[in-house]
């Protein structure tokens, strides 16, 4: 019963303007507590989808193949962030 009373029910109305991210980890995270009936594993979720949304989105990678003989090299260029 708390969980509907303070749901921000206006945030359905502006799921279509945020970015797909964004309401992507907005109706995971809603789901898991709904379907758990557990409010920490629905934190966790929407703390740890957010996080590897945020890496892909300041992780600015670069791949370049080359090919000598029959062997296929990769090259990869730029930042790269991972921390567990």
């Amino acid at each position: 019963m708390v969980a509907i009373s303070t749901f921000d029910w206006n945030s359905l109305r502006t799921i279509l303007l945020v970015p797909k991210s964004d309401a992507v980890v907005m109706v995971v995270t809603v789901l898991s507590v709904v379907l758990t009936h557990n409010l920490a594993i629905g934190v966790f979720t929407g703390i740890l989808l957010s996080s590897i949304f945020f890496i892909s989105k300041i992780s600015h990678v670069r791949l370049e193949t080359s090919i000598n003989g029959n062997k296929r090299f990769y090259k990869i260029k730029g930042e790269l962030f991972l921390h567990l």
